[in-house]
């Protein structure tokens, strides 16, 4: 076996030249750590699927209209494009908010990012919690009703050591009581990449949550806060989805001039989505991608010219070791 022997003689010409060796490594460690640190942070913020079963199938919905490229709706249109639409197993909606969260009763608020979504929004996007239960439809019928939450899987675990009687307890949300009644999934962060809410409630609990909203958040079609996120039936193209939605959004338009005059909607896929949201960030991000590549590339050639020159300088050795068989 001649792989022990060049092994040795491999360890000992490095140790030879220990320099060479430290070049070589730091250049190549420099390169693939900042290749792999910012593949990851594309791949997070831009590539990575929601991690939600049948991820494939989700899209955004998204307003437009002449000033507006694409943007958020109304939860009053909402209702309408859920309740209308065939195309779509399921459309939720979210908003995010912040407030400060008390898990104990006298207990210092923590100011933390949080989220209301629609009773569908668990069911719909196939989230199923750890402990507990997500929303009922009906949980998000009647203003201020029924204030419940479901807890993320990190708060869970930081304020509450992952105690499975968590269910059941009340938590306070700028100073109204919510009772939890489910803990979500470790791998579900949110609804968007790096925006990782710590607690969810209806959006009917939006007021209690947060004092000082307007009354007509949930009737006023131009209160547009809600971003829609659909599940596509089988065999529907998300082409066929748009098709029927900017048909709902027409009559809409009609029917609510003073609101929805010139607006209408757009589908797309949900990564798809996150390069359309922010193409300016997207694109920063894929130059930036680039660029470290581009680093690795030149870390690539500069241990290559290592190499060729540390083969020149042994040319003469090489030469006598061929010559008398070693």
């Amino acid at each position: 076996m001649r792989f022990p022997a060049n092994f040795r003689f491999a360890v000992r010409t490095l140790a030879k030249s220990p320099s060479f060796a430290l070049i070589a490594v730091v250049s190549l460690a420099l390169g693939i750590g900042a290749n792999t640190a910012m593949f990851s942070y594309v791949d997070e913020v831009l590539l990575r699927p929601l991690p939600v079963p049948d991820s494939g199938r989700v899209v955004e919905v998204d307003s437009t209209s002449p000033d507006t490229r694409l943007g958020r709706l109304s939860y009053a249109d909402y209702v309408d494009l859920r309740d209308r639409t065939k195309t779509l197993q399921a459309l939720a909606c979210y908003d995010f908010f912040f407030a400060g969260i008390a898990s104990q009763v006298n207990q210092v608020p923590k100011y933390s990012l949080d989220a209301s979504v629609s009773g569908n929004f668990f069911s719909g996007l196939r989230i199923q919690p750890v402990l507990g239960r997500g929303f009922r439809t009906d949980e998000d019928t009647v203003a201020g009703r029924d204030l419940v939450a479901v807890i993320s899987h990190h708060m869970w675990d930081r304020d509450f050591a992952r105690d499975r009687s968590v269910l059941g307890r009340r938590i306070r949300v700028n100073g109204s009581d919510f009772t939890v009644i489910g803990v979500a999934p470790e791998n579900f962060t949110g609804p968007q990449a790096y925006v990782n809410p710590d607690i969810y409630i209806p959006m009917h609990a939006y007021q209690q949550a947060v004092p000082g909203a307007s009354a007509d958040y949930l009737t006023s079609r131009k209160s547009r806060s809600a971003v829609l996120l659909g599940r596509l039936k089988p065999g529907v193209s998300v082409t066929e989805a748009q098709s029927e939605l900017r048909t709902i959004a027409r009559g809409l338009a009609a029917q609510y001039p003073e609101a929805n005059r010139d607006r209408t909607v757009t589908v797309l896929d949900y990564v798809r989505a996150r390069f359309e949201n922010s193409p300016t960030d997207a694109a920063l991000s894929l130059t930036l991608l680039g660029i470290t590549g581009l680093v690795l590339l030149i870390a690539c050639a500069n241990v290559a010219n290592l190499l060729l020159g540390r083969g020149t300088a042994r040319a003469k050795e090489i030469a006598i070791r061929m010559a008398i068989g070693a």
